[in-house]
């Protein structure tokens, strides 16, 4: 909808994004904005309707590896404050994001509220830090209701620093999670001594995983984790049963 390439000291206030219903298929927008290459880029107060963004079926954009709604690429001090999403049915044949950040860049976001979402059988993410991010600050963050075809599918934030040449500082403080398979993964983070990763101050309710972290170094205090069990029954579309076991903190090699 919105693309910002090689600009700078960019601001978005108050924009509501929506796709027509009656649009065709082929017309389809995978982003609301995404910037690319540029700084001091900000998001403020921005939302997508509810039910307002149709993502349609992914046989559209076969050569995108993945998509979002929001992207930062390459766009240093960089802010989003106050971003809104409610109630997106995702059926693309591609994982997904809500807000995606990436490059040697520091970005900055708060109070962002991501609730009611249901996907597909990839990944969902809220919020999604690629590898190579220099640095990423999350203060206050609401990700409620996210359901997902196939177990741990939906994720809060996914910090993934696979096969990344460089750490990524971060802090995440005063999260809510409830309702989703993962409330925050960090996945193969590499350790530098003088980088802050820490996760603090957050409640996660009924999720299947609370904190998960694979091949990471991770200081998380101060946090609440309730509400999920030993395990649970999920009835699959033929109607079988199966196990799943739940963790409030997941770590692994």
């Amino acid at each position: 909808t919105l693309f910002i390439k090689n600009c700078d000291n960019i601001s978005i206030k108050g924009a509501t994004f929506a796709q027509s219903p009656n649009e065709l298929v082929y017309n389809h927008h995978i982003a609301a904005v995404r910037a690319f290459n540029s700084t001091n880029i900000k998001l403020i107060n921005c939302q997508v309707v509810e039910n307002g963004w149709e993502s349609s079926s992914g046989h559209i954009i076969d050569y995108i590896t993945e998509g979002c709604l929001f992207e930062l690429d390459n766009c240093d001090d960089s802010e989003v404050t106050n971003l809104r999403v409610s109630r997106l049915n995702n059926s693309y044949n591609i994982p997904y994001s809500t807000l995606s950040v990436s490059g040697p860049c520091s970005y900055y976001i708060s109070n962002m509220d991501v609730r009611n979402i249901t996907s597909n059988n990839l990944s969902f993410r809220a919020l999604y830090v690629k590898p190579g991010t220099r640095k990423i600050t999350v203060d206050g963050m609401l990700v409620h209701n996210m359901l997902g075809d196939v177990t741990g599918s939906t994720i809060g934030i996914e910090l993934n620093g696979t096969d990344s040449a460089y750490a990524t500082e971060f802090s995440i403080t005063s999260g809510q999670f409830s309702n989703v398979h993962i409330g925050i993964k960090i996945d193969s983070e590499l350790y530098n001594p003088s980088y802050m990763k820490r996760i603090k101050h957050c409640t996660f309710y009924k999720c299947l995983t609370a904190l998960e972290i694979v091949g990471s170094n991770v200081e998380a205090y101060s946090m609440s984790i309730y509400g999920g069990s030993v395990t649970v029954d999920r009835i699959k579309e033929t109607r079988n049963s199966v196990t799943v076991y739940t963790y409030g903190i997941k770590a692994l090699k």
